[in-house]
C-alpha cells in the first residue's frame, strides 16, 4: 500500500511542478507559456528565469524524492528481495554454483552428463590406421592422374592442386605420427 500512495504522490507532485512551470511562464509572455510545452523548453525557461520556477523546482526536486522512497519500498523492487529490475542486471548475479541451473534457479541441472567413448583396444587402433593409410594411398594415386591431366597453362587449376596437395601431406604426416606411436607402443 505504501509504494501505491507514494508514486501517487510522485505524480501529483510532477503535475504541480509542470502546473506551476507553465503558469509562471505564460506569466511572462504567452510566447514562453507556448513555449515550454515543446521539447526542451521547460528548460531553457528554468536557465532563463530561475526566480520565477523556483516553486516549480522545488515541486520537481519533491517528485524525485517521492519517486526514490517508491523504489526503496516496492516490494517489486526493493533491495532484499532483489526482484524484478535489481535481478536482470548481469553484474548483480553472483556466479552460478556447479549443478544449479542458469535459466530456472528453482530447477536443478541433471549433472549425469554423456560420458565418454571408450578408448579403443590396440588392435582397434592399428586397423584403423591401416585403413587410413589405405584411404591415403587411394588419395595419393587421384592425386597423380590429377597432375598428369593438369596442364601448365591453367593456374587457378595448380592452385586447386597445390591446396590438394598440401592437404593430402598433412593427412600423410598425422597417420605416419599415429603409427610411428602405436609401434612405439607395443
Amino acid at each position: 500500500m505504501l509504494p501505491l500512495v507514494l508514486l501517487s504522490l510522485a505524480l501529483a507532485s510532477a503535475l504541480i511542478s509542470r502546473f506551476l512551470l507553465i503558469k509562471a511562464a505564460f506569466g511572462i509572455s504567452p510566447w514562453w507559456g507556448l513555449g515550454v510545452l515543446l521539447p526542451f523548453g521547460p528548460t531553457v525557461f528554468r536557465l532563463s528565469y530561475p526566480d520565477e520556477a523556483r516553486n516549480a523546482w522545488r515541486f520537481g526536486l519533491a517528485t524525485l524524492a517521492l519517486f526514490f522512497f517508491y523504489l526503496l519500498s516496492s516490494p517489486q523492487l526493493g533491495f532484499k528481495t532483489r526482484t524484478g529490475f535489481f535481478r536482470n542486471l548481469s553484474w548483480f548475479h553472483k556466479t552460478p554454483k556447479i549443478g544449479q541451473n542458469i535459466f530456472d534457479p528453482s530447477k536443478p541441472v541433471d549433472l549425469t552428463a554423456p560420458k565418454p567413448a571408450p578408448t579403443p583396444s590396440l588392435e582397434e587402433r592399428r586397423e584403423k590406421i591401416s585403413k587410413e593409410l589405405a584411404d591415403l594411398r587411394a588419395w595419393n594415386e587421384r592425386l597423380h592422374l590429377k597432375k598428369r591431366d593438369l596442364l601448365h597453362s591453367d593456374s587457378e587449376g595448380n592452385r586447386m592442386y597445390a591446396i590438394e596437395v598440401d592437404s593430402y601431406n598433412a593427412a600423410l604426416a598425422k597417420a605416419s605420427a599415429d603409427r610411428a606411436a602405436l609401434t612405439g607402443a607395443k
